[in-house]
């Protein structure tokens, strides 16, 4: 995500020695001066790679944000179904961990399983932001397993939007999430994307899409977790 300064791109460039010997400055300039600025060539492929992004109005994105829920108590531990496991003490503690994270993506639109241990994975979120909690059966577990799950509808309404959003859902349900967003947006499913759905309880995956051009498809992913 970028700092918005209208119709002007900055970037950060690190010169010299600071106190960790590495840095001595952090200065903000245009891309023409940054190129001018940088001595190796694979820092220099990257900016060429960014500048490809602004000239094609592919750098300012909008996001789905897959989150797995928490640690939640194992099946054997309780009587009632599966969609009332609550999160255990663990669990509320990734949950509290990752909020401000995902917070800061500044999500428009938070959907949930309707299981309880999802809807407590993301009301950490809720809270910070002050928004409602959508649930979906559609993106549930019981849902996928037996066959009445409809990822497809919920990614597609997400990508029409355009509005970033949380999807907080299941282990089994996250690489068909992932798998929507690819197909929908006309983006290669490779090796890094199907990872990106693997993830533990707590963590989550930032899915970046081209604010101004849906037809860039997927433009960057990330991966992150609770820091425990």
């Amino acid at each position: 995500m970028l700092p918005d300064f209208g119709d002007r791109v900055g970037l950060v460039v690190a010169i010299g020695v600071l106190n960790n010997d590495e840095i001595a400055g952090l200065e903000w300039l245009s891309l023409r001066k940054a190129r001018q600025v940088l001595t190796y060539p694979h820092d220099r492929e990257v900016l060429d790679r960014f500048q490809a992004r602004v000239d094609n109005v592919a750098y300012r994105s909008v996001a789905s944000i897959a989150v797995r829920h928490g640690k939640a108590a194992a099946p054997s531990e309780g009587s009632g179904p599966d969609a009332t496991r609550p999160l255990v003490g663990r669990g509320e503690k990734q949950a509290a961990s990752s909020a401000s994270g995902i917070a800061a993506f500044r999500p428009q639109k938070l959907i949930s399983s309707t299981a309880a241990r999802c809807r407590a994975t993301i009301q950490p979120v809720s809270v910070l932001l002050g928004l409602r909690v959508s649930e979906s059966d559609r993106i549930s577990q019981d849902a996928w397993e037996n066959g009445e799950a409809d990822v497809a509808h919920v990614v597609a309404k997400r990508i029409t939007k355009r509005k970033t959003a949380v999807l907080c859902s299941h282990g089994p349900v996250l690489p068909e999430i992932i798998r929507q967003l690819a197909y929908q947006t006309n983006t290669p499913l490779d090796a890094p994307l199907r990872s990106s759905a693997e993830l533990s309880t707590g963590d989550y995956t930032v899915v970046h899409l081209a604010r101004e051009r849906p037809d860039a498809g997927i433009i960057a992913v990330e991966t992150h977790g609770p820091v425990l």
